[in-house]
């Protein structure tokens, strides 16, 4: 009987933890536990636990970063991501970077996936320089770009505001990155080097990349379980007052108030029925088609109106005020529409970036897309790419305009733009 047990305990154990025997002598202290979660929750590459205190590669960095999406969101591997719902996006970017080789380099089409999710960018239009160092403002910025991309993927969201609470070296900064550094301070993802410094030009070692990224994925999990607690506690509140609520009605309704009334409501509901059948059905139809995602095949000026009260609709559930058509660049909006279509991306096929036809702007921002039918279903992976969300939900954005390219013998049919603006 004990052996059986022993069996079962074993067999028990095996289906609830991956157990790595990852060799994590040469990493430090403070390091060596977190790690070793990570490892055995299976959302650590065990081929890479090694130079620890090794500054750490942009390629190594998004493979530790994809390879945890990878596995949080679902997917087997890297190639079943690609093959799956990203796929219009893997293969928009594949080509984009002439110093990787993503069709012979498995580990390349981490960086590729990465590119297209937001995570991360290139060091130029056609260039990613995988073997370079990353500084730690660059590692705060794709760490927080994993963060919301996990919670995005669960249809959460997270405000992205700049602390009022500075380190000493602020202004060595770089202004593209300070969001970035304050809110993973807030988050503790990341934290300080000693003495209110942050040291944002120093590298990120390999050992602090693999902590931090298991980092983010507990406090990702940590605000899914506040998250239902919260609900589960609004849900007992609502539910004892909807009791309450129905006792008091019942005891104030009168029997015979009631039935006269209902009486009447009947007389009623049947002529209310009579003249609204007309009305109902048009309303039942509509209701369908926004279900269904059914809007006009070729309707290019109804797609841009429908775009552009979608995006206003996700907005005003943040509590953002909606965005205003910006009449001043629609048509350069089409242009870039036509542009993605021979270079996908925000540079323009003459090597200008996409601002460079933008008139009268104080703040801008671009989001780009192919292969999705209808605006909602656009909307929808729009909404899971954090580059493309935190453009949505920028509240200094007061206007947009819409661009679609529609050509049947184009791969992807439908490419989309939306111009994010605010002027002067």
């Amino acid at each position: 009987m004990k052996k059986i047990l022993s069996l079962l305990l074993v067999i028990t154990l095996t289906l609830g933890l991956i157990i790595s025997f990852a060799d994590l002598s040469g990493s430090s202290d403070w390091a060596r536990e977190t790690i070793q979660q990570g490892l055995d929750l299976g959302l650590l590459d065990d081929s890479m636990m090694n130079s620890f205190k090794k500054n750490i590669t942009r390629a190594d960095f998004c493979k530790a970063m994809m390879y945890l999406y990878v596995k949080e969101t679902g997917y087997g591997n890297i190639d079943d991501m690609i093959s799956g719902n990203f796929g219009a996006d893997y293969s928009m970017v594949v080509n984009k970077f002439k110093d990787i080789a993503p069709e012979s380099n498995v580990d390349d089409k981490y960086i590729v996936m990465a590119t297209a999710l937001g995570f991360v960018n290139g060091t130029s239009q056609t260039t990613f320089n995988p073997r370079m160092s990353i500084t730690r403002e660059q590692a705060a910025k794709m760490l927080l770009n994993l963060y919301t991309g996990l919670l995005r993927a669960k249809g959460e969201s997270v405000d992205i505001n700049e602390s009022s609470q500075r380190f000493a070296d602020d202004d060595k900064i770089a202004g593209w990155a300070r969001p970035y550094v304050y809110k993973v301070r807030e988050l503790e993802l990341m934290e300080g080097v000693g003495q209110n410094q942050f040291s944002p030009k120093s590298n990120y070692t390999r050992e602090q990349a693999f902590v931090t990224i298991i980092r983010a994925y507990q406090k990702m999990k940590a605000k899914d379980k506040d998250d239902k607690k919260d609900k589960d506690d609004k849900k007992d509140k609502d539910d004892k007052n909807d009791k309450d609520d129905k006792k008091d009605k019942d005891d104030k309704n009168d029997k015979d108030d009631k039935k006269d009334k209902d009486d009447k409501n009947d007389k009623d509901d049947k002529k209310d029925k009579d003249d609204k059948n007309d009305k109902d059905d048009k309303k039942d139809k509509d209701d369908k088609n926004d279900e269904s995602d059914e809007y006009p095949m070729g309707d290019l000026a109804e797609y841009k109106k429908v775009m552009l009260e979608l995006i206003n609709d996700e907005r005003e559930k943040e509590g953002l005020k909606p965005l205003e058509l910006w009449t001043k660049n629609s048509s350069y909006a089409d242009v870039r529409a036509e542009e993605i279509t021979r270079d996908y991306d925000h540079y323009r096929p003459d090597g200008s970036y996409f601002t460079s036809g933008l008139s009268s702007y104080k703040k801008v921002g671009e989001n780009i897309g192919a292969g999705k039918y209808t605006p909602r279903d656009m909307l929808r992976h729009w909404l899971i790419i954090p580059a493309n969300r935190i453009n949505i939900f920028d509240a200094k954005f007061n206007r947009a305009c819409i661009g679609i390219k529609y050509d049947e013998n184009l791969e992807y049919k439908y490419y989309w733009v939306v111009l994010f603006g605010k002027e002067w």
